[in-house]
């Protein structure tokens, strides 16, 4: 009888497995064959990049500035990147080791990138930062601040359209971050700039002139121009930008701009730029100090939304969003911006995925929807479902279609499309999903990648607090526990993995099954470097960075005791034929029902194309028979568990 194996089922009594499907599996891969799911060593990993970092985050960051890879630094608390097309080009740092937290996440918003950083509580550690590229990459600070800096008031040189009477004037700086921050002159007063603190220049007009207004300071760092803004008479209220004026400036150097004013009130109203607005936006204060530090940045539609703790009015800290105007990433007002659970419940971490931002806390996921006003007025989150959530920071992933996202809840690894599925994907490897230390859940990390049908969780096993073990679904037969395929716990020798990322392979010299392709790259919490997945291409694409992979694969029962003519029949088996492909050597064992018996029998001298399909004797009276088939240190690479008979 001619069997095709599926992937293991760990946790329903083994009798009940089908016998399509294994009783356990581990660094296998699953791959669509003529005749079902062919079960063989999976492709192992080799260098990509050569550091001594200890890494807990990677990113690949694709734009026009090129494919680079970033990783956070877990040793100093910095940036570092890498050019992958223009390798060798040594490592740079991106931002030095002043920050605070374990890891980063990471949000793309055109040639910018948008990070935060988070603790190992999963709270905000640093505030959020952003980085550009002006002749070389720069970092700032989210939300930067106004300044303090009073210039004279204008003056009416000659003749012109002002409009006489008293008005008010202030000027706004836009950094390059592409935030224009609060107006200034800001007092300085408090850690909060807020509308009480601008503190805007007063001068009655003459009329029938035009105004010439100098300001000369020293521009923070990161500036890039700035904008006057002032009032019409008898409006005190309202602010705007007359003519669309504004003067280009250098950060961190002393300049004098001059803003030539030439418009009646009338025009002022009619033309000028609104920016009332800007008098209520979160800065950071006067001396840069952030006013939030958020755990997670991510882009839902063309807002930016930041995950994290403000002060509530019982002394402590709740959870809470804030979602910024569209098309303005730094543009939040904490009046209109905030978004907050019922009974201010915590929230971990969000997604974005059709649409609809969901939020998840650690037994709890809420919904909501962009109404396209402010976020203040959008529907009061929805409860999907009240006993499922995750406590993991990187426990959500939506999938590159967009169109679903994985969830690592305590109880197991979930398929999400909206709603939970009755079963997790995870269902019969609950004994494994069990050994996951949840204390270190900020460590787990989740990849899907579509063109392999995988979705790969990165989790501390057994205690540990870095990452020790893949966990490895195979989806091409469908997204159950009952069609989907598994291998795990997953591991590399001679390697301490750190974080995981999908990579856009435009290494020099990459093997043409490689170059451009998306693969799993690994970076290591113990100066191992960064690896990449082989393809089946590449020099030794069995090999684990030099080192064999162990891989085991254990069938279910032989004769299959799931039809109700089986139950309760004992079989004297004397022996079985085994029908396997690949090269070198593979160790069988023989178990019987639960294991109570093990039979080594010996060792089967694999060939591509087995000529005989050898017998191995062993004697039991037993319900059912496995077999384990292994390769290890001792074994060569590249067999493929085709089939058994």
């Amino acid at each position: 009888m001619s069997m095709s194996f599926g992937g293991s089922w760990v946790y329903p009594d083994s009798t009940q497995v089908p016998s399509s499907n294994g009783l356990q599996a581990q660094n296998v891969s699953f791959v669509k064959g003529g005749s079902g799911m062919q079960v063989g060593t999976r492709l192992g990993y080799s260098v990509a990049f050569a550091t001594p970092d200890e890494i807990s985050a990677l990113f690949n960051w694709i734009s026009d500035l090129g494919n680079l890879l970033l990783w956070y630094r877990a040793s100093d608390q910095s940036v570092w990147a890498i050019d992958i097309t223009n390798q060798p080009l040594p490592q740079v740092e991106l931002i030095a080791g002043s920050l605070i937290g374990i890891a980063a996440t990471f949000s793309q918003a055109g040639a910018r990138l948008f990070l935060s950083f988070f603790s190992v509580s999963g709270q905000g550690a640093s505030g959020a930062r952003i980085l550009t590229y002006q002749s070389g990459f720069v970092n700032d600070l989210a939300f930067l601040p106004p300044i303090t800096y009073v210039p004279p008031p204008p003056s009416e040189p000659g003749p012109g359209n002002s409009t006489p009477g008293l008005h008010l004037f202030g000027y706004l700086i836009e950094y390059r971050s592409g935030f224009i921050t609060r107006p200034s002159p800001d007092s300085g007063v408090g850690t909060n700039p807020n509308i009480n603190t601008f503190t805007p220049i007063a001068y009655t007009v003459g009329g029938g002139t035009y105004l010439s207004w100098s300001l000369t300071t020293t521009w923070p760092v990161g500036a890039i121009a700035v904008h006057p803004m002032m009032t019409a008479f008898g409006n005190p209220a309202q602010w705007f930008i007359p003519q669309g004026l504004s003067q280009a400036v250098v950060g961190g150097a002393s300049s004098t701009i001059t803003f030539i004013i030439n418009i009646s009130d009338q025009q002022l109203l009619a033309t000028g730029q609104d920016v009332t607005y800007s008098l209520t936006l979160l800065t950071n204060s006067v001396s840069n100090v952030p006013q939030f530090y958020p755990s997670v940045v991510l882009t839902h539609g063309n807002r930016m939304v930041y995950v994290c703790q403000i002060p509530n009015n019982v002394g402590g800290l709740s959870s809470a969003l804030f979602v910024s105007a569209i098309g303005a990433y730094q543009q939040i007002d904490p009046a209109l911006s905030l978004i907050q659970l019922p009974g201010l419940r915590d929230i971990t971490t969000c997604i974005s995925m059709d649409g609809v931002l969901y939020m998840f806390g650690p037994e709890w996921t809420y919904q909501t929807t962009d109404n396209q006003g402010d976020p203040s007025t959008w529907a009061t989150p929805q409860l999907i479902d009240g006993s499922r959530g995750t406590l993991a920071i990187r426990g959500v992933q939506v999938a590159p279609s967009g169109t679903y996202a994985w969830v690592a809840a305590q109880d197991g690894m979930y398929y999400f499309q909206g709603t939970f599925p009755a079963l997790p994907i995870s269902y019969n490897q609950d004994h494994i999903w069990n050994r996951i230390n949840w204390n270190a859940a900020q460590a787990i990390q989740i990849v899907d990648v579509p063109h392999k049908r995988t979705v790969t969780v990165l989790a501390c096993l057994d205690g540990a607090t870095t990452p020790n073990a893949e966990l490895v679904w195979d989806y091409t037969n469908g997204f159950t526990p009952t069609l989907a395929n598994f291998s795990g716990p997953d591991f590399l020798q001679g390697f301490n993995m750190g974080a995981i990322a999908p990579v856009k392979n435009s290494l020099p010299g990459a093997v043409t099954a490689a170059s451009q392709q998306q693969e799993l790259w690994l970076g290591s919490s113990l100066h191992d470097g960064i690896l990449r997945n082989n393809q089946s291409t590449d020099v030794n694409p069995y090999l684990d960075n030099g080192f064999p992979i162990f891989s085991t694969y254990e069938t279910s029962l032989f004769p299959n005791m799931g039809g109700k003519s089986a139950k309760g029949v004992i079989y004297h088996h004397h022996g079985a034929d085994y029908r396997l492909t690949g090269n070198g050597v593979a160790q069988i064992q023989a178990f019987s029902l639960d294991h109570a018996q093990v039979f080594n029998v010996l060792p089967v001298t694999l060939s591509q194309s087995p000529g005989l399909m050898p017998h191995r004797s062993f004697d039991n009276i037993s319900e059912g028979m496995s077999h384990l088939i292994t390769q290890g240190m001792n074994l060569c690479h590249d067999p493929s568990f085709e089939g058994l008979t």
